[in-house]
């Protein structure tokens, strides 16, 4: 598990295993890549992950970053809303990819960030974000949640939205 070492959740909700951020020669050499038999298998998974219809898989994208916010209910101290975002990218980009968090139901503050996409795949690096909303105030909210993904479990601060 990653744990947060109280520097800024964007860095410290990656995992040291994910890919770093693309400069413009290292996505060129990417692209020249993607019609190499290594871009070839890559379209292979995609396509053979959807071949039965878009059925929901941990989430896969490149460089993703997690951030939490709580706010008060009402303005009041009734416990605080849950807002978590994600943000990654994909190249080559599964078609038609849908990025989305579902709860770990029975599990306070656990989620799991899911995609669903096409057999289509594209050639074209494309970003994408996600959002969970509580949208009633969450009794046990800690200062922290769990987030699952393909590449791991990370822990995300909860940071209360000023």
């Amino acid at each position: 598990m990653a744990k947060s070492s109280g520097k800024s959740p964007s860095k410290s909700s990656r995992s040291a295993n994910r890919p770093p951020k693309l400069t413009a020669a290292e996505a060129k050499k990417a692209a020249a890549k993607a019609t190499s038999l290594e871009g070839k298998k890559t379209v292979a998974r995609i396509q053979a992950q959807n071949s039965n219809g878009p059925t929901p898989v941990l989430c896969n994208a490149s460089d993703l970053q997690y951030k939490a916010y709580a706010t008060p209910y009402l303005g009041v101290n009734n416990g605080n809303v849950l807002t978590v975002l994600a943000l990654g990218y994909y190249y080559p980009t599964p078609g038609l990819v849908k990025m989305f968090f579902e709860p770990v139901y029975g599990e306070a503050n656990q989620y799991r960030l899911m995609q669903t996409n096409s057999v289509d795949v594209f050639f074209l690096a494309t970003y994408h974000t996600a959002t969970w909303t509580s949208g009633a105030a969450l009794v046990e909210l800690g200062s922290s949640i769990t987030v699952e993904d393909a590449f791991g479990t990370h822990i995300v601060a909860v940071e209360m939205w000023t």
